[in-house]
């Protein structure tokens, strides 16, 4: 579904936008902030495995598992 909405946007942003279409990036300026959006949710997304990934980490080191597991990862098992 398709939402038209007015925005105020920087001329450096409109050229950036510009730029995108003049280039081939994008079909039209509307596709060009589909894509922009679609980015930033590609790198939220990231941040969030990347946080759950860390927080499991810290969890297994925690737990005692990671020196379990040091003890036996010499061994080439």
């Amino acid at each position: 579904m398709s939402v038209k909405l007015s925005v105020s946007l920087t001329a450096e942003d409109l050229a950036l936008i510009d730029a995108d279409v003049a280039e081939g990036r994008a079909r039209s300026r509307s596709e060009a902030i589909h894509l922009y959006v679609a980015a930033v949710q590609a790198e939220r997304a990231e941040s969030i495995v990347e946080a759950q990934f860390i927080e499991a980490q810290r969890e297994w080191r925690e737990s005692g598992q990671a020196d379990e597991w040091e003890s036996v990862a010499g061994d080439g098992l």
